[in-house]
């Protein structure tokens, strides 16, 4: 595991903790398959998955059971001969964010991040996630 898959596991445990103290989500998993890391967190059949590669900013996937939930199933991601659905909400880093990095760094920004690049940018993500998506993080499981 490089020193960069270690800070976005830190960054992503500390910037969407409150997963847990607020909606009741359990300790992150940590997980890398080759080049990507991934932050889960689980609550019954919900789960908030963060996942990283180098060369892209972190990207926020919520996976829930497919029946019922009209969205797609995904067939990879079944658990259990359970079909799960998977959607990407529309999340964006703040445009402050963006210039905060400048235009040159932002194109490579991602290739090798450090600590603080993950923090800041999973802390406005994991705010807008809130906002974007009360209603699945409220949901119970």
């Amino acid at each position: 595991m490089t020193d960069a898959h270690r800070s976005f596991e830190r960054a992503c445990s500390k910037a969407f903790g409150f997963l847990c103290h607020r909606f009741a989500f359990a300790e992150p998993e940590f997980e890398q398959i080759g080049r990507e890391a991934y932050v889960r967190f689980h609550k019954g059949a919900l789960t908030v998955s963060i996942a990283w590669e180098p060369g892209a900013p972190p990207l926020v996937e919520l996976f829930l059971p497919a029946h019922n939930s009209g969205e797609p199933q995904v067939p990879w991601a079944a658990r259990d001969g359970v079909p799960y659905a998977r959607r990407i909400p529309p999340l964006r880093a703040p445009a402050a964010f963006n210039q905060s990095i400048g235009a040159r760094r932002r194109r490579h920004a991602w290739s090798e991040p450090d600590e603080s690049l993950f923090e800041r940018y999973l802390a406005e993500i994991g705010r807008e996630l809130v906002l974007v998506e009360s209603d699945f993080l409220n949901a119970d499981a």
